[in-house]
Formats: C-alpha cells, sequence, structure tokens
C-alpha cells in the first residue's frame, strides 16, 4: 500500500515539475513579462503577427526558451526572411 501511494506522489511530482519546465510555451505574446526583445518585437509588427511568427518558430523548433524564439524572430525580420 505504501509503495502505491509513494508511486502515486512521485507520478504527481514529475507531472507537476513537467508542467513547470513547460513554462509559457503557450501563452500569447501580450500576456509575457515585457523584456527588451517583446518591446523590439512588437515595434516592427503587430501582437497578432508576434505570436504567428512565434508560434512557427514553436513548431519548426520544439523545446526551445522564449528567449530563443524572440531573437529568431527579430533575427529573421532583420535579415528579411
Amino acid at each position: 500500500m505504501l509503495q502505491i501511494i509513494v508511486l502515486i506522489l512521485i507520478m504527481a511530482v514529475s507531472f507537476a515539475f513537467w508542467f513547470y519546465l513547460k513554462g509559457n510555451s503557450g501563452k500569447p505574446l501580450g500576456g509575457f513579462r515585457s523584456s527588451p526583445l517583446k518591446r523590439e518585437l512588437l515595434r516592427r509588427v503587430s501582437p497578432e503577427t508576434a505570436e504567428r511568427l512565434i508560434a512557427s518558430e514553436r513548431a519548426k523548433h520544439p523545446g526551445k526558451s522564449e528567449h530563443w524564439y524572440l531573437d529568431k524572430v527579430i533575427y529573421d525580420l532583420k535579415r528579411g526572411r
């Protein structure tokens, strides 16, 4: 019985840790805390376009940080891609 309880607790902690690591990957751009990269992106494109571009990069490169996606989208915009 104790082993089952321990197993359930381990699974719950693992799920909570995974959820924590997943972070902000699904939230819209406007919902994030302001940063210089976010402000720069929003100066270049509309919030809807920014969300679409970030979603596209998330699909191509899953598992990266939010900073990475912002930096990549801005880099591509500067290069005219």
